[in-house]
């Protein structure tokens, strides 16, 4: 939902209501966004059919994802780093039997594989008919094809999973209030997104991939919103790609070649990992850091 067709100020922060908030990034095209002290940077202007990626980011996922996933997988190497950081928060949670997961924009549904070795009853949820149809192949996993707001899943879940999927839906609060309905007493929800306390805002917001961003948040913002909406934070973590390897011997390897081969180079960490059974996600810092990963309670 738009400021318009909330009748707000453009300026006025959707989180705390802030008006006047000031600018920090305009695009080419027009679209403005801005960044409020309560840690959210927003986009003031446009319509949800113009910014929610449904055609546009699914395609260009789709084709990092095949490059990914067929040399060396870093999107599953990603998922093991994540899930095993929840499974770890989780421990001694008094759960469903068996516990119940649900992944909204699931993709391929990696995450919801990790759970599901891991004995748990999974669900994924995603607009796109050919990721639902990928993570049922690859993984045999169920996936709904349509948008999670409008879903009556008859069922309520041990954990919600947004893994960046955050900074794209068209109307925060009601989805959050939906995750909030899908999440049960003491369930969690798990959100991944862009870690802004630690990168450039405009930088993030001009990356080709953001071009359909609706909003960001700096860890301060997302404790906020969880707050708001009957959750209360359990962990949070900006992570990044640790090992020396990684970060400092392979950015050279890569350095002065041609894109893809430096792509193949940069999959390497990945299929290192995978067969090794490493975690290369560590906690990160400063410029090393550029992603965040937060888990909350429902209260």
């Amino acid at each position: 939902m738009t400021h318009q067709e909330k009748n707000l100020p453009a300026d006025t922060c959707p989180l705390c209501g802030a008006r006047d908030v000031p600018l920090c990034f305009e695009r080419e095209s027009g679209e403005r966004y801005h960044q409020c002290g309560c840690g959210m940077v927003f986009l003031a202007n446009g319509t949800p059919e113009c910014h929610y990626p449904v055609d546009a980011l699914s395609e260009k996922m789709r084709r990092c994802g095949f490059f990914w996933d067929y040399r060396g997988n870093k999107l599953r190497s990603i998922a093991q780093s994540h899930m095993r950081w929840v499974l770890s928060r989780l421990r001694g949670q008094e759960l469903s039997h068996p516990p119940r997961a649900l992944s909204v924009g699931c993709a391929y549904g990696h995450d919801l594989y990790e759970l599901k070795k891991a004995g748990w009853r999974v669900l994924g949820v995603d607009h796109d008919a050919s990721f639902a149809e990928r993570a049922r192949r690859q993984h045999g996993i169920e996936v709904k094809t349509a948008f999670f707001e409008a879903l009556d899943l008859g069922e309520d879940f041990d954990l919600v999973i947004l893994a960046s999927v955050l900074p794209y839906l068209t109307d925060i609060r009601a989805s959050l209030r939906r995750l909030e309905q899908l999440t049960r007493p003491g369930g969690c929800v798990f959100i991944t997104t862009r870690d802004i306390d630690h990168c450039d805002v405009a930088e993030v917001l001009s990356y080709p991939m953001n071009v359909h961003a609706r909003q960001y948040f700096t860890t301060a913002g997302l404790a906020a919103l969880s707050q708001a909406h009957g959750f209360s934070p359990v962990a949070c973590e900006s992570f990044a790609v640790h090992h020396p390897f990684f970060t400092r011997i392979l950015p050279r390897l890569r350095e002065g070649r041609p894109k893809r081969l430096a792509r193949g180079l940069a999959n390497l960490q990945h299929a290192a990992a995978n067969a090794l059974g490493l975690d290369c996600y560590r906690p990160a810092q400063g410029g090393h850091a550029n992603q965040v990963r937060f888990l909350a309670r429902k209260t």
